[in-house]
């Protein structure tokens, strides 16, 4: 609940600042960010990276170079997140550590009883991670989130070359914006998911989330 909270109030501040950033060009977002690093709001400062100038981009990156994590789950979250947003490059050694954390575990997302489930949220981050980075991407990983990872997931690693006749419209909704833009843009993918929103809908049974999705992206 908490994650879910903190990842409401980025996307708010993100937003925030966009529009204002867009109607004033001279806005500048320091003090914000510096209120977030005094209070490691990191998820916040994640968001805010994107619309900081330079200057205010080396300080972002210097909080997280130096920033000490409680745990081996906090920090594979985070620095997932950075990578993903381009903020820092995750090196081998930190994936591997990272793909060994998975192993460990030997759980599937799917099977974990306890919030927060780490498994969903790492192999979650890591998928992610190698659709909009496709650098990440390695036999290895793919391997991991198809043994660990929650059923959306194991289709995302795969969705170029996934059996459409067992998709499930709902993995969808577990999609951030960039994952939907990236899947929408290959066309032959689109037209399959595509199909499938019409024939829900002709079905009556395409919900409310799944109709703006499809109006968003596969229309």
């Amino acid at each position: 609940m908490i994650e879910n909270k903190l990842a409401t109030i980025s996307e708010r501040v993100y937003f925030l600042n966009e529009y204002v950033k867009s109607i004033d060009e001279t806005y500048n977002n320091v003090s914000i960010v510096e209120e977030a690093i005094k209070n490691n709001m990191d998820e916040v400062i994640i968001s805010l990276y994107g619309l900081a100038n330079n200057s205010v981009r080396n300080k972002i990156k210097d909080y997280f170079k130096n920033k000490e994590f409680n745990n081996e789950y906090d920090r594979f979250r985070i620095k997932l997140c950075l990578a993903i947003f381009n903020i820092i490059n995750l090196d081998e050694e930190e994936k591997n550590s990272l793909i060994n954390y998975l192993r460990s575990k030997d759980i599937s997302a799917f099977q974990v009883k306890e919030l927060p489930n780490k498994v969903k949220e790492i192999t979650h981050l890591l998928t992610r991670l190698c659709i909009v980075r496709s650098k990440y991407t390695s036999e290895n990983v793919r391997d991991v989130i198809k043994r660990y990872g929650m059923p959306a997931d194991q289709w995302l690693i795969n969705y170029q070359n996934f059996d459409y006749n067992n998709f499930e419209l709902d993995w969808l909704k577990e999609c951030e914006v960039n994952i939907l833009e990236n899947i929408s843009s290959d066309k032959d993918i689109k037209n399959k998911i595509k199909s499938k929103l019409i024939q829900a809908f002709r079905e009556n049974k395409l919900s409310p989330d799944l109709e703006t999705i499809y109006f968003n992206y596969f229309a």
